[in-house]
């Protein structure tokens, strides 16, 4: 059973229960959705993070890319589960490259990966924030205007945050700063390719393998 008929039935009893109208129900089951498919999310990349020893990478890469999507938009899977498996791919892979791979680099090019990634990253949201799908459509520009102002707020914070880490890793010495900050910027980088045509094609690539897997 999908995420989206238990929600639906809880939410349908709950009404009943309660005495809610239609559109209260409606409100209740996409709150209920949303609550649902996040703690399933959050569990299965803890559970993935611990068995695979990439726990603080997997988390950070998983919650900056979520929020940061929520604003800026990008490319969904045809359904939430495959959304969610897609999304714990990405971020386990990136996770792996980060502790097996980044985290190894120099502090000098760690700098000039931070400050090109950084660029790229603020034109492409320049150029593309919020980019709809078929559950946000986008039309009202003001809603535009909200999502394109929150999406450049976060992506300031993420920026200012890592700068702190940056700093505290060259002082310190200490791994796990260059590792937050390796993790905070691949969480970035993730949700910015997901607004690429690029992102486009490979959703679309996984989608023809969830189609044979029948997932």
């Amino acid at each position: 059973m999908g995420i989206e008929k238990i929600s639906k039935i809880i939410s349908s009893k709950m009404g009943e229960r309660l005495n809610k109208n239609e559109e209260e129900v409606a409100v209740l089951n996409y709150g209920l959705f949303i609550l649902i498919h996040t703690s399933i999310a959050i569990m299965l990349t803890f559970i993935i993070g611990v068995l695979t020893n990439t726990l603080i990478e997997i988390m950070i890469i998983s919650v900056v890319a979520a929020l940061l999507k929520r604003y800026s938009g990008g490319v969904h899977s045809s359904s939430p589960l495959r959304c969610l498996i897609t999304g714990v791919i990405f971020s386990l892979f990136l996770a792996m490259m980060c502790k097996f791979g980044f985290s190894k680099i120099s502090n000098t090019i760690l700098g000039l990966v931070l400050v090109l990634s950084i660029v790229v990253s603020y034109f492409i949201l320049y150029k593309k924030c919020p980019v709809p799908c078929a559950n946000k459509l986008l039309k009202k520009e003001s809603t535009r205007k909200k999502l394109r102002k929150n999406a450049f707020k976060l992506i300031n914070i993420y920026t200012s945050i890592m700068i702190i880490f940056y700093l505290l890793n060259i002082y310190t010495g200490i791994v796990l700063f260059k590792i937050v900050t390796i993790s905070i910027l691949l969480g970035i980088l993730l949700q910015i390719f997901s607004l690429t045509k690029v992102a486009e094609l490979t959703i679309d690539s996984f989608e023809l393998l969830y189609n044979i897997l029948k997932i």
